[in-house]
């Protein structure tokens, strides 16, 4: 009976803490974007993070990851650093590693590819999330926007791939293709 009570108070205690975080966040989105502040983010973070800590068996535990991931992406946006898009890489890692039948991992995992395609502009790390992706969730709805992003990817790949032979042309010494010669009555 106690083991059940405890099991009770901290799903009880996973649900307030979850609502508390969705009232903070309303509250911070409710702000205008240029008066946020880090630590007010990272606050918001932290409690939704906490719904894991308390109770992961929490139906609302992947969500309040998910909303945590995309707050730190926010942050990366908002303050323009890599540092708080490489947390909402690792924190979707985690979403997927701890849930992975779920919807939001699959959508983590296409929102990783985004991040390093856009954000990090890292194409073979963007491609690599893709093709897991693909590997994964073939059948999903968004496998044919995985599979677009992979053309644009592999095409910007073979761009750069290009690039260097196209640079090393260009700064290489002039060459000599073509010699003529004329002869006259007082020159050569």
């Amino acid at each position: 009976l106690s083991l059940c009570a405890a099991s009770a108070s901290r799903r009880a205690q996973a649900r307030s803490t979850y609502e508390r975080a969705v009232r903070m966040r309303t509250t911070l989105q409710s702000q205008p974007e240029d008066t946020r502040r880090r630590e007010d983010y990272e606050k918001v973070i932290q409690t939704f993070q906490a719904v894991y800590r308390l109770n992961p068996a929490y139906s609302k535990t992947p969500v309040a990851l998910a909303a945590a991931a995309e707050l730190y992406e926010e942050m990366g946006r908002r303050f323009s650093n890599e540092r708080y898009y490489e947390a909402a890489i690792k924190a979707h890692r985690f979403l997927l590693e701890e849930y992975p039948q779920n919807r939001f991992a699959r959508e983590a995992l296409f929102t990783i590819g985004e991040i390093q395609y856009s954000a990090l502009e890292n194409p073979t790390q963007a491609r690599q999330a893709f093709q897991e992706y693909l590997n994964r969730y073939s059948k999903s709805p968004q496998a044919a926007e995985a599979r677009k992003r992979l053309k644009q990817i592999d095409g910007l790949l073979a761009e750069r791939a290009a690039a260097p032979a196209a640079e090393q042309r260009e700064n290489r010494l002039p060459e000599v293709t073509a010699i003529r010669r004329w002869v006259g009555p007082n020159y050569t």
